[in-house]
């Protein structure tokens, strides 16, 4: 792990994403996680709803500033990263450039890319020979 990111090595190197837009300290931070034995109900919760195949594709975490949210979201990208199941996990900070709205899209495809072989090379058929679509 790198960054708090699972790295997988590549296996073709033709099919370079280094020049795609990416932010690289927008993901989740281990050291923001819920301390050990809270809001166990709600982090269960959300487990179930990531295994439930029927369950709605989104699952909309809200409630007042400072009640949790960021850590609970913190915790669940933690969980899954330490079982080697996180795809992606993209913070928003507010007046930090690199952690936009804007890279969400590209961070997701290149996280992706790194965890499979097969997702990179479609993604590079993609975008290789547009550079709007990797900038």
């Amino acid at each position: 792990m790198a960054g708090n990111r699972v790295l997988t090595p590549r296996t073709d190197q033709s099919h370079d994403l280094d020049d795609m837009s990416y932010a690289r300290n927008a993901h989740y931070d281990s050291s923001k996680i819920c301390l050990l034995g809270t809001r166990e109900e709600v982090l269960d919760e959300i487990t179930s709803w990531i295994h439930d195949r029927d369950a709605r594709p989104v699952y909309v975490l809200s409630g007042g500033a400072g009640t949790g949210k960021s850590a609970i979201a913190h915790t669940i990208a933690h969980r899954f990263a330490t079982l080697r199941r996180l795809g992606s996990s993209f913070c928003f900070a507010r007046g930090q450039v690199d952690r936009d709205p804007g890279k969400l899209f590209s961070n997701i495809a290149r996280d992706l890319a790194d965890t499979d072989p097969a997702f990179r090379a479609a993604l590079w058929n993609v975008v290789h020979k547009e550079k709007a679509l990797r900038t």
